[in-house]
């Protein structure tokens, strides 16, 4: 699998730790996580790879990755601070492996649709 497969299936699986977004709130916060690999360095870069990601991606993409859930229309969403922090997770019993925790700040323009 190469690397942007890897980026991509890591995006597409991301989970929602957090959301809190509320309404009449301009930002929002949330987690995502990347798969597991054999080096906690693997796992920075795959972390790392994911903000790259989100860097580039459309208002589209953004909203169904954040997970943007508010009772009025989204608009302007923007990143404004990611943090990457890798965890050691155990596998089995003794084979550990490690992914990435991103943390996403990110604010919005909201309001109703009327």
């Amino acid at each position: 699998m190469n690397k942007f497969a890897k980026v991509s299936s890591a995006i597409a699986a991301a989970v929602l730790i957090s959301s809190a977004s509320f309404a009449g709130s301009n930002s929002g916060s949330t987690t995502l996580y990347t798969g597991t690999y054999d080096s906690a360095s693997a796992a920075y870069e795959a972390g790392f790879d994911v903000i790259d990601d989100l860097a580039q991606a459309s208002q589209g993409e953004l909203k169904s990755t954040l997970k943007t859930y508010n009772e009025g229309v989204v608009r302007n969403l923007s990143i404004d601070d990611t943090k990457v922090k890798v965890e050691e997770v155990a596998v089995a019993r003794n084979v550990y492996q490690y992914r990435a925790m991103i943390d996403v700040d990110f604010e919005f323009d909201g309001g109703s649709d009327d």
